[in-house]
C-alpha cells in the first residue's frame, strides 16, 4: 500500500510539474518568440548599421543617409537570429560618390531634411558569417528642428529609461 501511495504521489508531482512548465506564466516569453534587447547591445547596433548601409545602397538619392538613433530592438532565435530594429536616419550633406560608405560618421545631417523612421528585419547566422536584410521600410518622421528639439529629446530619453527598467524587470521575473 505504501509503495502504491508513493507512486501515486510521484506520478501526481510529475504531472503537476510537467504541465506547469509547458504552460507559460503571464509575462514570460515563449521560446522562439521576439525578445526585447537593449539598444546598446552590440549585435543590435551592428545589425542596425548593416541595415542602414544597405538602405543607402538601394536608395536612388544622391545624398548619403546617416543612422542617427536606434529606437527599439527585438531579437528572435530561428536557426539563426532575426533582429527587428527601429531606427532613425537623416539625409546628410555628403553626396554618395564623395564618401566611403563604411565611414558614415564623416557626414553631418542636412538641417533642411526630414528625419526618417525605419523598420528593418535582419537575419544573421554569426557562426557562418552570414547576414541578410529581409525587409525594411522607411517613413518620413519629423523635421530636423522637431526631431532635435528639447521636448522630443526628453521624450525619447524617458522612453529609453522606461524600456531599460522593463528589460531589467523582465530579466529578473
Amino acid at each position: 500500500m505504501i509503495i502504491v501511495l508513493r507512486n501515486l504521489i510521484f506520478l501526481f508531482s510529475f504531472i503537476c510539474l510537467g504541465s506547469s512548465q509547458s504552460i507559460p506564466k503571464h509575462g514570460h516569453r515563449l521560446v522562439g518568440g521576439w525578445m526585447p534587447k537593449d539598444i546598446d547591445y552590440e549585435p543590435a547596433k551592428d545589425n542596425a548599421k548593416y541595415a542602414a548601409k544597405l538602405i543607402n545602397d538601394q536608395s536612388n538619392d544622391m545624398y548619403f543617409q546617416n543612422l542617427i538613433h536606434i529606437h527599439d530592438v527585438k531579437s528572435q532565435v530561428v536557426g539563426g537570429v532575426k533582429y527587428n530594429i527601429t531606427f532613425d536616419m537623416s539625409k546628410t550633406i555628403c553626396r554618395k560618390n564623395e564618401i566611403d560608405s563604411d565611414k558614415p560618421e564623416q557626414c553631418v545631417p542636412d538641417r533642411n531634411a526630414t528625419i526618417k523612421r525605419c523598420y528593418a528585419v535582419v537575419y544573421e547566422r554569426p557562426w557562418e558569417s552570414k547576414r541578410q536584410l529581409l525587409d525594411h521600410k522607411c517613413n518620413n518622421h519629423l523635421s530636423y528642428s522637431e526631431y532635435f528639439n528639447d521636448t522630443n529629446i526628453a521624450r525619447e530619453q524617458e522612453y529609453q529609461q522606461n524600456r531599460k527598467m522593463n528589460l531589467l524587470i523582465e530579466h529578473f521575473t
